[in-house]
């Protein structure tokens, strides 16, 4: 209980990276890599007389796993700008979850189901993007109820649909009509769907024509493509978007694997800097002037039953002894600027990242906000 996890790296899993049991709560997880394990990334299991309760992940990458994050009799996980990628399975199952928040997050080239909920209540989901992820963007069995889906959400499937699908089997208050095969469409209003093709770095090459290798990890090739067990150095690499993953999807375990750059290309027409609606280009942030005038719009977004209202274009800064620390960018906090969607919010490295802070101006919606942006 009450753990921080700061620029950390979590690998190779037998059965979990890393597994948050019965009775914990407030772990927060900022600027972490969970990947390659030959289990789930991130595994929550609790109980119903003990919850896991409060669990935090921000700026973090999780990828090249069998699952992304799987859940259990878990109460208020919050994941905000970050990255899950490749991961085998849906890259977020819950069973019996309530008030999961998933806000700006990117999700790229998942197996199965993205988002697959049973008998879980109270979640929201806000400014999330899906790409090549295997069948539905989000599936709600059993008795999920009250799922809101807010602000915008992007992507296409073209795997098994050609659009942004959903499902569920009779819930309640779901968010979206749910017609199999058919674009996701809000029942509430609360959200809209954009569909278009990001483009991420991706895997590295290195050819006659193009160099994308990694000049800081001993065991990148000449190939770029490498036996599991000829790899001696899983932890360094140029920039801290990238991991080792198996060449085509999930973890490198035996067959051949390749390091995988989970940055916005610069050529992105998409993601990169366009997080307010997916089509315009959002204003970059210059010091001591005023902010982006989408952060001076106000804009923010309520979770699921009204309980908190934050910021759509921001996340809090975690360990800063200001703030409730739950991720989300609330009246009074520090907060981080997000012109883009996912884990690369232009950070060059965490070693010493680039920090310039803005005027939010007069009456802002949130009072008492501090707002920051990465220099790119």
């Amino acid at each position: 209980t009450g753990n921080r996890f700061v620029e950390s790296t979590f690998l190779r899993g037998t059965s979990a990276a890393v597994k948050i049991q019965s009775g914990c709560s407030n772990n927060r997880f900022s600027k972490v890599i969970i990947a390659n394990s030959a289990g789930t990334g991130l595994s929550i299991v609790g109980s119903a007389l003990a919850p896991v309760l409060n669990t935090v992940v921000s700026e973090s990458l999780i990828a090249s796993n069998q699952a992304g994050i799987e859940s259990s009799y878990s109460s208020g996980l919050t994941v905000v700008a970050s990255t899950l990628a490749l991961n085998t399975r849906s890259a977020y199952y819950a069973s019996d979850d309530q008030g999961s928040l998933f806000h700006n997050v990117a999700f790229s080239g998942n197996g199965g189901d993205l988002i697959n909920l049973l008998d879980s209540t109270h979640l929201t989901f806000s400014q999330i993007y899906n790409s090549n992820s295997g069948d539905y963007s989000f599936v709600m069995n059993g008795s999920s109820d009250d799922i809101k889906i807010a602000g915008v959400v992007g992507g296409i499937t073209p795997t098994s649909y050609s659009t942004v699908t959903c499902f569920h089997d009779g819930a309640t208050n779901p968010g979206f009509t749910s017609v199999p095969g058919a674009e996701c469409a809000s029942s509430t209003s609360t959200f809209e769907v954009k569909t278009g093709i990001p483009s991420f770095t991706g895997k590295l090459i290195r050819t006659d024509e193009l160099d994308l290798s990694d000049a800081s990890n001993t065991s990148d090739d000449t190939l770029s493509v490498v036996l599991a067990s000829a790899i001696t150095d899983w932890f360094q690499f140029e920039n801290p978007y990238r991991a080792w993953g198996a060449s085509s999807s999930g973890a490198c375990t035996s067959s051949s694997c390749s390091i995988w750059d989970w940055r916005l290309s610069p050529s992105d027409t998409f993601l990169l800097g366009k997080s307010n609606d997916l089509t315009t280009a959002n204003e970059s942030l210059s010091a001591e002037s005023d902010c982006p005038s989408v952060a001076l719009a106000n804009l923010t977004l309520t979770s699921e039953g009204g309980g908190t209202t934050y910021l759509k274009l921001a996340f809090e800064t975690l360990n800063d002894t200001i703030g409730d620390d739950d991720g989300l960018c609330e009246a009074n906090e520090s907060c981080i600027y997000t012109p883009s969607i996912g884990m690369d919010q232009g950070a060059a490295s965490w070693d010493s990242p680039v920090l310039e802070t803005c005027s939010m101006g007069g009456s802002p919606v949130l009072a008492g906000v501090t707002l920051k942006a990465y220099s790119r």
